[in-house]
């Protein structure tokens, strides 16, 4: 078998290894574990030591097209009852359910969405680190600020962690955390 670079991976994998126009994914290979420090200092995603273990490298490209993914601007489009508007999903900190009302809470404002059921926009915006608390909340990881024993605080939102949902929810949000560092 032919020893590959970690660029000839990274172009394999289409990933970026330096800064481009849309995306810095940086990936740092040493020869010494002294230069652990400085990947840090540059924030660097991973840090690999040669030899390159086969293992080490998948879980780092995995790990950065994650942070790819998670990173890129996700944009949806809703009908609303006045008009279809494209949202992008930062600037959405949670979607709600109430009744059979679906509603985007935005930071200066709250639109209805006809059409469109949670379940539907979820799948549309859980590869962007949307997370559901509960049956009737889809919450924007990057909002939020506390989280207690049944509750997730977006700012001063309060919204209630469903017993069944806990421990999934926790789980996707440490995910989300480990993945946007």
């Amino acid at each position: 078998m032919m020893p590959i670079t970690l660029q000839e991976v990274c172009v394999l994998l289409n990933i970026a290894l330096c800064e481009d126009e849309t995306m810095t994914a940086e990936m740092m290979q040493r020869f010494l574990q002294q230069y652990a420090v400085k990947g840090y200092e540059v924030d660097a995603l991973s840090f690999l030591v040669k030899p390159v273990s086969y293992h080490a490298l998948v879980m780092t490209m995995h790990r950065a097209v994650k942070n790819v993914k998670m990173r890129q601007e996700n944009c949806i489009v809703v009908n609303t009852d006045e008009n279809w508007r494209k949202l992008s999903s930062a600037e959405i900190r949670y979607i709600e359910v109430i009744g059979h009302n679906v509603y985007i809470h935005l930071e200066q404002e709250v639109i209805r969405v006809k059409g469109q059921s949670l379940s539907s926009l979820e799948n549309q915006l859980r590869a962007v680190g949307f997370l559901r608390c509960n049956v009737g909340y889809l919450v924007n990881a990057r909002y939020i600020t506390l989280i207690t024993s049944s509750s997730v605080f977006l700012g001063e939102t309060e919204l209630k962690i469903s017993r069944s949902r806990k421990k999934e929810f926790l789980k996707e949000v440490a995910s989300y955390a480990e993945c946007s560092r």
